[in-house]
């Protein structure tokens, strides 16, 4: 999930970017600061960053945006898994009078984030492995018909992974219909080898249960999300995106 957001800050060109560090987020915090610091955004542009833990909760994060505003960063990004926290960031980051590009992962990118961040949360950018189906034109259908199905008006968004459960279950229905057509002696095994030999190319992305793709297989399904007015607002595909909004913001 970190992909998407170092994908925008490369293609904008940017060269320091600060880290901060929710070590409450556990493993998942761990595993993305070594990701950052072995591929930091701009890498062949001799770009790097540092990393500010966050040790105490609320307590502590002040200090460590005040830390990573001491490095003279061209971009912010918050790592870690607490939406409460992000949005403490995103505030303290306002008030020390940084503007230049914040961002995070999927985990933090909730109501919660947005309601408590306020102002503070406009133009941040996330990574995230789920779709906005009113942004993607082989969606429309699914989307009208979701929104009937639950009685919403046609301005509610569809909930989070709807699309991508509705793809799911269809996927797991053709492999049902192989086994069956197969006359397969155990249904379920039918069916698990029928998710394994396939892929299946759904409205959001296309899906696999096969453990042996590449690395570069894995990043198809991540998209670039941007706070925009308030909302959450899907920007699609995060390379296509990330080029899209590098443009549109000029490079640094």
């Amino acid at each position: 999930m970190i992909v998407p957001f170092v994908r925008y800050l490369s293609e904008r060109g940017i060269v320091r970017t600060a880290l901060v560090e929710d070590r409450d987020g556990g493993r998942s915090t761990w595993f993305a600061i070594k990701s950052l610091k072995q591929t930091p955004p701009s890498q062949s542009r001799g770009g790097t960053v540092t990393a500010h833990p966050v040790e105490g909760g609320r307590r502590g994060l002040r200090p460590a945006v005040r830390a990573a505003l001491a490095t003279d960063p061209q971009a912010v990004m918050y790592v870690g898994v607490s939406p409460r926290r992000a949005a403490l960031c995103a505030k303290a980051l306002r008030a020390q009078g940084f503007r230049g590009p914040c961002g995070s992962v999927e985990q933090p990118f909730t109501r919660e984030f947005l309601d408590l961040a306020g102002p503070a949360a406009e133009g941040w950018y996330f990574g995230a492995g789920r779709v906005d189906p009113d942004g993607l034109p082989a969606a429309k259908d699914f989307a009208a018909a979701y929104r009937k199905r639950w009685g919403l008006p046609g301005t509610a968004p569809v909930d989070p992974y709807a699309t991508e459960a509705y793809d799911v279950v269809n996927w797991t229905l053709r492999a049902l219909g192989t086994a069956v057509g197969n006359h397969s002696e155990s249904v379920a095994s039918g069916v698990a080898n029928g998710l394994r030999q396939t892929p299946y190319k759904g409205l959001a992305k296309t899906y696999s249960s096969d453990g042996r793709e590449s690395v570069v297989a894995n990043l198809v399904g991540l998209f670039l999300w941007k706070v925009k007015d308030g909302k959450p607002y899907f920007l699609g595909d995060f390379a296509d995106a990330a080029v899209a909004e590098a443009k549109r913001a000029g490079k640094t």
